[in-house]
């Protein structure tokens, strides 16, 4: 994730990750949640919830849109 800070065509794929990886760990707190283990999770279940919205968000007002190449990069 730190390397897509460098590669702009990596951005839209690891963000993409990011929110479903998060989402998969809300999923699976709140498959568990009648499950005495699960009271230590959900500190950590509002955040994942908070950057799965926050993803969900982004893309809905930014859309799926990837970075041209740069023109620069290519020999002609």
């Amino acid at each position: 994730m730190m390397a897509a800070a460098l590669v702009p065509a990596w951005r839209v794929p690891m963000a993409l990750y990011s929110g479903l990886e998060k989402a998969f760990m809300v999923w699976l707190v709140l498959s568990n949640a009648r499950y005495p283990f699960v009271s230590g999770f959900w500190l950590p279940f509002v955040v994942d919830t908070t950057v799965v919205l926050y993803t969900i968000g982004y893309f809905a007002v930014c859309g799926l849109k990837l970075p041209l190449p740069d023109r620069a990069d290519r020999s002609a």
